[in-house]
């Protein structure tokens, strides 16, 4: 029975891994080592991810109209969310502010 569970778990991983190297192309752009969770919740048009990054399983990273950009070197915990949100001005309608919450 613990052989059958490890076998398992080894499938598991595997296509994780697999998963992982199919939506690194959907990143607007990313460097080397590059590891995060394929199961997590990213807006992959607007983030841009440097070189030596880890993104920890349970991460929610979302921008609509702005840009996310993680330098290199930058390790993210467990269950990390990230939002980017932009709103108009009532008085101007060109002018749009923008914060990273």
């Amino acid at each position: 029975m613990k052989y059958l569970a490890n076998i398992f778990i080894f499938i598991f991983k595997v296509r994780r891994r697999i998963l992982m190297y199919i939506y690194k192309s959907k990143f607007q752009r990313y460097g080397k080592n590059f590891v995060f969770d394929p199961f997590d919740q990213f807006s992959y048009e607007t983030i841009s991810v440097g070189n030596d990054v880890f993104i920890g399983s349970g991460a929610n990273f979302a921008a609509s109209e702005t840009n996310i950009s993680i330098g290199s070197k930058v390790m993210f915990g467990p269950h990390v969310s990230l939002a980017s949100i932009c709103m108009m001005s009532r008085t101007n309608y060109l002018k749009m502010t923008c914060q990273l919450l």
